[in-house]
C-alpha cells in the first residue's frame, strides 16, 4: 500500500488498484467532487480500472500521482492552472493528465505546485500566473503551463542526473537528488 498526506488530507492506494481518501475536499483535492471533509475513508473514482500508482504526494490542497505506465493523474486546487492543467479551476474529479508526454517515475507537489520526473531523467513541473515554482540556472521549455528540463540541460549545468525528487508543502522547499 502507498500513502500520502497533507495538512487535511489523507490518501491510500492499495496493492489492487484501488485509491481510498479522506480529509478536506474543498478544492476536489480527493477527487470525490466539490465539497467540505470528508470524514470516512472513501474510495475515489479513477478515470482507468486498475490503476497501479508508484508515486503520489498531496500538495496544499491538491493530489498529483503516476501509475506504472508513468501516466500521471491529478485533482484538486489548480485557480490558475496551477497543476500544469490547461484549465483556471478546480479539478473536482481525477483525471489523466495528457499533456506530459515522457514517462514518468516520480511525483512531488510543492504547495500548489508540481514536479514529475521522467524516467529518463527529465523534469517537469508546473507554472501558474505567479510564474514558475523556482528560478532554475538551467535552461527550460515552456510548454502551455508545464515546464520541461531535460536531463541532457541537467547534466551539463550540474554535472550528475536527477534521480529522485521530493518537495515540502507549506515550507515551499524543493529537493533534487542526484
Amino acid at each position: 500500500m502507498l500513502t500520502t498526506c497533507a495538512a487535511f488530507t489523507s490518501v491510500f492506494f492499495t496493492e489492487n488498484g484501488s485509491c481510498y481518501a479522506c480529509g478536506s475536499n474543498q478544492f476536489g483535492e480527493i477527487g470525490l467532487g466539490i465539497g467540505g471533509h470528508q470524514r470516512e475513508i472513501t474510495k475515489v473514482p479513477l478515470p482507468y480500472k486498475n490503476i497501479f500508482v508508484v508515486s503520489a504526494d498531496c500538495g496544499d490542497h491538491n493530489l498529483v500521482f503516476c501509475d506504472t505506465l508513468g501516466r500521471v493523474f491529478i485533482t484538486g486546487y489548480s485557480p490558475r492552472s496551477d497543476l500544469g492543467y490547461h484549465r483556471d479551476g478546480h479539478l473536482s474529479k481525477v483525471i489523466h493528465h495528457t499533456a506530459i508526454t515522457d514517462r514518468i517515475v516520480k511525483v512531488a507537489c510543492l504547495y500548489y505546485y508540481s514536479i514529475y520526473l521522467s524516467e529518463n531523467g527529465d523534469m517537469w513541473f508546473s507554472t501558474n500566473s505567479k510564474g514558475p515554482l523556482a528560478t532554475f540556472n538551467i535552461p527550460y521549455t515552456t510548454i502551455g503551463t508545464l515546464n520541461r528540463m531535460s536531463a541532457k540541460n541537467i547534466e551539463e549545468r550540474t554535472g550528475s542526473r536527477i534521480v529522485n525528487i521530493g518537495a515540502t508543502g507549506g515550507g515551499k522547499k524543493l529537493f533534487l537528488f542526484d
